[in-house]
């Protein structure tokens, strides 16, 4: 059996694999995702019930086996199989060059299935796989020490074989070359999260199994025991001028099987999106249970939702909506739901956070009072429960800064003159300087003593019997050798000598002046 006319080898030259053990266990992905197809087509919404995997991780012989009870190799997808890029896959946002990319990791590829022969015969047999080949790409063999006989009346088994050199490290569990504990654990978690959205929606059959070093395993147990569903919400969007409704489901996943903080979006039952991380505002982290550390993943879905039919993507998330008196696209709405309803989930955590966020403020305004003034109207409670969970203290400080100025009232002193009446005049004083201003001179009048008191230390200070030296006092009111380019009027202390430099246009110090002859 052979396939069309192609650069191949050019091909697979040109393919580049994700790193360390994602790359390593790539061709394995792609052969049960192949597998979770199959047997989807072959039992439809019963594929959860009726299909069967088994993947086997041999570390005797270095090889891996994906064993299915799907549909197997019927004429039409055999022939989509020797075809690469057919388009075939492009439904389940595949491109059908997965298995080609099987030999930057394993030099050898074998099938076995029942197979219906031109003869008329049907029988269990066994092929190498050879892209590359001039001849047939699927050889017929006959030993059974290359790979045993499929063992089920429908579907297929493939055997990854003889890994390329630098590979064979994966199949040593006590190899110290990891930087991490690499164990046979590693490899269930990284099936795990490379098909969580099909163990979420169960795309995955009960039945599916992992054998590592002897040991079996049942991938959809062991994802269920990660799991703790934590209910539903149910919130409604103004889109378009309709209201439109979208249910989150929120789980709890052991922290070891998800890595942060996740949302997916799925319409007709199927993932339509990629895991969209949404720890930036809720925490870097997992929570941190009695038993375990864990991660939320949240599911969205609604009837407004549109699916392409040629990628598995939701077409409608980016309109724009308003969405807390802002502006955002549907996505960033519903992600903004699912965090906020996260934290609803967790009152101690989000106790703890807003009691720190309420000292940091606390300690902002205490070094500087001025800062009080960007709370506004509000309380300093009121305050903190409107702030983002994990902002920073520059983010508070720089947030208090711009509410501070945007909310001073300003009044136009260049008004007064000498027809000002003296009535005028005080109320200026009393109604219209800001307390801010008010705050900032009182800040400014306490800066001054204090520059006062020391230099009148300076002055007092003996030093080997003389008058604290004249570079000191320099430094204080003015650096040497500097102007105004590189010394900022609210840097020095001029005013120690005369108000009226503290503002001068431009100030030189013991600079000597060139000629312009």
């Amino acid at each position: 059996m052979k396939h069309k006319t192609l650069d191949l080898a050019a091909e697979i030259r040109r393919a580049s694999l994700p790193g360390h053990l994602a790359g390593f266990l790539f061709p394995v992905f792609e052969a049960t995702s192949n597998s979770l197809h199959s047997i989807e087509d072959k039992y439809g919404e019963q594929a959860h019930e009726l299909g069967f995997i088994k993947v086997e991780f041999n570390i005797d012989t270095n090889s891996i086996a994906v064993e299915d009870n799907g549909e197997g190799f019927s004429k039409d997808n055999l022939d989509a199989f020797l075809t690469p890029f057919t388009g075939r896959k492009l439904k389940r946002n595949g491109k059908g060059f997965g298995r080609f990319i099987s030999f930057k990791i394993f030099s050898r590829v074998f099938y076995t299935l029942p197979t219906d022969f031109e003869d008329g015969n049907r029988r269990n047999a066994a092929f190498e796989y050879l892209p590359l080949s001039t001849g047939e790409n699927l050889d017929e063999i006959d030993d059974i020490s290359l790979i045993e006989p499929h063992k089920r009346d429908t579907g297929l088994t493939v055997v990854f074989r003889e890994p390329k050199e630098d590979f064979y490290k994966f199949f040593d569990f006590s190899n110290e070359s990891f930087e991490e504990g690499y164990t046979e654990e590693t490899i269930l978690i990284a099936f795990l999260d490379h098909f969580l959205l099909e163990f979420i929606q169960k795309k995955t059959p009960r039945n599916f199994l992992f054998v590592i070093g002897g040991v079996k395993f049942n991938l959809s147990e062991y994802f269920s025991e990660s799991v703790e569903f934590q209910g539903e919400k149910v919130v409604f969007l103004e889109l378009e001028d309709e209201s439109e409704e979208f249910t989150l489901r929120f789980m709890q996943i052991d922290a070891k099987k998800l890595k942060r903080h996740s949302l997916y979006f799925y319409a007709d039952n199927r993932a339509t999106s990629d895991l969209e991380n949404i720890s930036k505002g809720l925490k870097d982290t997992a929570f941190e249970g009695d038993k375990r550390n864990y991660n939320y993943l949240v599911a969205v879905t609604s009837p407004f939702f549109k699916a392409s039919q040629s990628r598995d993507k939701i077409e409608n998330l980016g309109i724009k909506i308003q969405h807390n008196n802002k502006e955002k696209t549907l996505k960033d709405a519903l992600a903004a739901e699912a965090k906020d309803h996260i934290l609803d989930l967790e009152p101690a955590y989000t106790g703890r956070r807003r009691e720190t966020i309420k000292l940091q403020v606390e300690e902002l305004i205490a070094l500087d009072p001025m800062l009080r003034r960007g709370l506004g109207e509000q309380s300093l409670d009121e305050f903190v429960n409107n702030r983002g969970i994990t902002e920073s203290r520059e983010q508070l400080a720089q947030d208090l800064f711009i509410t501070r100025t945007r909310l001073r009232g300003k009044f136009d002193f260049r008004k007064i003159n000498s027809q000002t009446s003296f009535e005028q005049l005080k109320n200026v004083v009393r109604n219209r300087i800001s307390a801010d201003a008010k705050e900032a001179l009182a800040v400014y009048v306490a800066y001054r003593n204090d520059v006062i008191r020391v230099l009148s230390e300076m002055l007092n200070r003996k030093d080997d019997g003389s008058i604290a030296k004249e570079d000191a006092v320099h430094e204080l009111i003015y650096p040497r050798y500097k102007d105004s380019e590189e010394i900022d009027y609210s840097s020095h202390n001029l005013w120690l000598i005369d108000d009226d430099l503290a503002y001068a246009e431009y100030i030189s110090s013991d600079r000597t002046l060139i000629s312009p002859t």
